[in-house]
């Protein structure tokens, strides 16, 4: 692969990561065509996810900002309830513990790390179907197809506008595991989280934010993932990286342009383009599993 083609991938999954569109199944499609192995198309992947994690860390750096700080103090309160609940089960004394999640960031925080956990799941669980729904153009098509249709119903959806101390805790559950399900190609993870989102109560610009916040973790797991695997077969040395450094550099910037423009959408009928543009990469994927 040479640089030019890098770069185009780079900037296909910086446009396709962040909109309602499967990122990982235009890169199958793109990896038809170029002829990588699992190995090279699994390391690659994670150069990608790196410029696309750039991009989100830079455009909610504020919102991350925040939330570190809240997570450190869930931790010295969980510290302190922890110790009054020893010195008081001696004793025999009425505790008076500490409320763990007091404000939005904190809300945030826990619901960030209940999503992360359901999708960890999820996706060890569908794991082997992905690999084999990578491997086919066929199933990938189908997910695109499946994506449009999710897509269409949501643009129907008028968001009920909650603030986010609104929305239950087990909403956070449900959102990660359908994140889980977009491990498989085709199946777009920001039209099912912001999906999901939405029918939770969130607004729409809420559940677009709460939806990159929570791809964090799930993308910085394949990020892992695949840089382990290239190395352990080989894949990452110099000339691979003179290629996939350009790749990465193309997705974070394309990556900040849209992520910025997306956070302000305030209306979910605009996913309707994005779901005749999943139907048509579809139809193009399934008919090019019978022509390759």
């Amino acid at each position: 692969m040479d640089v030019l083609i890098s770069v185009l991938a780079g900037v296909l999954q910086g446009l396709t990561e962040f909109i309602p569109v499967s990122s990982s199944g235009v890169l199958v499609v793109l990896r038809q065509m170029t002829g990588f192995t699992e190995d090279e198309a699994l390391a690659y992947l994670a150069f990608l996810h790196l410029g696309t994690l750039a991009a989100l860390s830079i455009c909610l750096q504020n919102d991350l900002k925040k939330m570190a700080r809240e997570f450190v103090r869930i931790l010295r309160d969980i510290r302190t309830n922890t110790s009054l609940y020893l010195r008081t089960s001696r004793s025999g004394e009425e505790p008076r513990y500490t409320r763990i999640v007091t404000t939005t960031y904190r809300r945030l925080v826990v619901m960030t790390l209940s999503s992360s956990l359901m999708t960890a799941l999820v996706g060890l669980l569908l794991w082997r179907a992905a690999a084999k729904v990578g491997g086919s153009l066929l199933y990938t098509g189908a997910c695109f197809i499946l994506t449009g249709v999710v897509l269409l119903v949501m643009s129907m959806i008028c968001p009920q506008g909650k603030a986010v101390k609104e929305i239950p805790l087990r909403s956070a559950f449900w959102t990660g595991i359908v994140q889980g399900f977009s491990v498989l190609p085709g199946l777009s993870r920001s039209a099912f989280t912001i999906s999901s989102s939405i029918l939770s109560g969130f607004r729409l610009k809420s559940a677009i934010r709460f939806s990159y916040l929570i791809s964090i973790p799930a993308v910085l797991g394949a990020c892992l993932a695949g840089l382990i695997s290239g190395i352990g077969s080989g894949t990452i040395n110099g000339h691979f990286l003179i290629t996939a450094i350009p790749g990465a550099a193309a997705a974070a910037l394309t990556g900040m342009f849209v992520v910025r423009r997306m956070l302000k959408l305030t209306r979910s009928a605009g996913s309707r383009p994005f779901a005749y543009l999943s139907f048509v990469l579809g139809v193009i994927a399934v008919a090019a599993s019978f022509v390759m």
